[in-house]
């Protein structure tokens, strides 16, 4: 509905209109009659000189306004607006659901009727309506995705429809005209708001219009992502750009993922980690399609990021929902993007490539949540169990040993037990080069004689993340890993918290 102070001013300003338009016609005729007292023309001629005044002053003095509404998602329909302004929301991530329009003309003098049509998820093209007639979906939950909009009538001979969509994503496009796409079509991603203005043929739109609309062939091979994952015993089908992939609600964990990009003309590449339940961060890093698999066990956090030429120019974007959690953060180029500490799974994941210095997609960050699980600990060792223990905690002949040395090569991946932030990155004492976190329910863990320190002072690292390689520097006379715990400053047996 529109407001009332839009409405006072749009009918004061016809008024006036209406009033001087009287008053340039009134001037008319009398300048006819003055005409016909010096030179006597036929009465015909003067009736159609002041017809023919009147139709000019008519057509220049009228107006034509479009008044548009949008119902949006947990919104509803919104109020009315009008030439050019915005119509839905941004940076909400709401969705754009229906759409009404009209036009308001004077004096009837633009007659015609405008037309348009909404490409809606899990429907397509919705029937073209017009004249304030409701284009699109209510009550169902689908979101608009793009929208086609024209004049017809008189009106088309007249003024030119510009219009522009905000998607998800991908932000403003720019400005498509009498009919053109404006929007995303088979990205699986929603329009947000729209803008609508009428301009004179001949004026200039109101801003660029190269680029209103993207589908899958319209993006380059460099501007594509495409990615699958592995649910309920197979490996779903290869999605683009923005789609999801997995399920959400059924309680199906994510088991595999495979990411790739069709760019194959650059020196680049896209690689990816995975977190699995029972096992940690995976050593291996995958790449360009590789399935990330681990023998069954559920993803529970990614890591993924561009390489090469490519992360130049692109960032990459990554979100993911998790078990009883839901849809987390937007997650960008190498960040951790899941759960750790209650064994929740992913359940499905999309991902974007965007141009950089394009908006970030919203919500962006808090892309990783610490659950709470205080009694599980990671053994640091992956494919090494305890029965590599060369020495246990307590007396031995040398004195008294605060930790437990496990004898594994050299260069064999050190992962962090619990989550939490390092204090110590470094040479340390007899420990060598060592790794010193304390975790988030506050011990402090000792990681010794490393080759080398893969963290710094000040980090946060999470439970399973590489932060160092075995070695043996220090009081050393082999390759192990030395870890001890300390608890309110009393040395405690690693052992008790496997």
């Amino acid at each position: 509905m529109e407001m009332k102070g839009d409405f006072m001013e749009r009918f004061f300003k016809k008024l006036n209109t209406v009033v001087i338009l009287t008053l340039i016609i009134t001037l008319s005729a009398l300048t006819g009659i003055s005409a016909e007292a010096n030179s006597t023309p036929g009465v015909s001629d003067v009736n159609a000189q002041e017809l023919n005044a009147e139709d000019r002053l008519m057509q220049a003095m009228a107006t034509t306004d479009i008044d548009y509404t949008a119902h949006v998602q947990n919104i509803g329909w919104q109020n009315s607006v009008q030439d050019g302004q915005l119509a839905g929301t941004t940076g909400m991530d709401l969705s754009l659901e229906a759409l009404k329009i009209q036009l308001e003309n004077d004096y009837n003098m633009n007659t015609g009727s405008i037309e348009y049509t909404l490409h809606c998820q899990n429907v397509g093209w919705t029937p073209v309506v017009s004249d304030g007639q409701v284009a699109g979906t209510t009550g169902s939950g689908l979101q608009a995705q793009a929208a086609c909009i024209n004049l017809s009538g008189q009106i088309a001979q007249t003024y030119d429809v510009y219009y522009r969509v905000h998607s998800a994503y991908y932000g403003w496009f720019d400005w498509a005209k009498n009919g053109e796409v404006a929007g995303t079509l088979g990205l699986d991603t929603k329009a947000e708001a729209i803008e609508i203005e009428l301009v004179k043929k001949g004026s200039p739109a109101p801003g660029s219009t190269a680029k209103t609309y993207v589908d899958p062939s319209t993006l380059s091979n460099e501007g594509i992502i495409s990615y699958t994952t592995f649910v309920n015993n197979g490996w779903m089908d290869v999605v683009n750009n923005g789609a999801d992939s997995g399920t959400v609600g059924l309680n199906l964990p994510v088991l595999g993922l495979a990411v790739n990009t069709p760019n194959k003309e650059h020196d680049s590449s896209i690689e990816y980690k995975g977190y699995f339940s029972n096992v940690g961060w995976l050593d291996q890093t995958f790449r360009d399609g590789e399935q990330a698999t681990c023998g069954g066990q559920p993803l529970e956090a990614v890591a993924i990021a561009l390489k090469g030429l490519d992360d130049y120019s692109y960032d990459l974007y990554y979100q993911v929902s998790v078990q009883d959690v839901g849809w987390l953060g937007w997650a960008s180029d190498g960040q951790i993007a899941g759960t750790n500490g209650g064994g929740k799974a992913i359940e499905a994941i999309h991902m974007l490539i965007l141009p950089k210095g394009s908006p970030a997609p919203a919500p962006y960050g808090d892309s990783f949540k610490q659950l709470e699980n205080p009694q599980f600990w990671y053994w640091p060792l992956n494919g090494y169990g305890p029965e590599r223990i060369t020495s246990g905690f307590g007396y031995r002949a040398e004195g008294i040993h605060d930790g437990i040395d496990i004898g594994v090569p050299q260069g064999t991946p050190i992962q962090a037990c619990k989550s939490g932030t390092v204090i110590v990155a470094g040479w340390y004492y007899g420990y060598g080069i060592c790794a010193v976190v304390v975790n988030d329910t506050g011990e402090k863990v000792y990681y010794a004689h490393m080759s080398a320190i893969g963290t710094t002072v000040g980090a946060r690292v999470l439970q399973g993340q590489t932060i160092g390689f075995v070695g043996s520097t220090g009081n050393s006379t082999g390759p192990h890993l030395h870890l001890g715990v300390l608890i309110n400053n009393n040395w405690t047996n690693p052992i008790n918290f496997f």
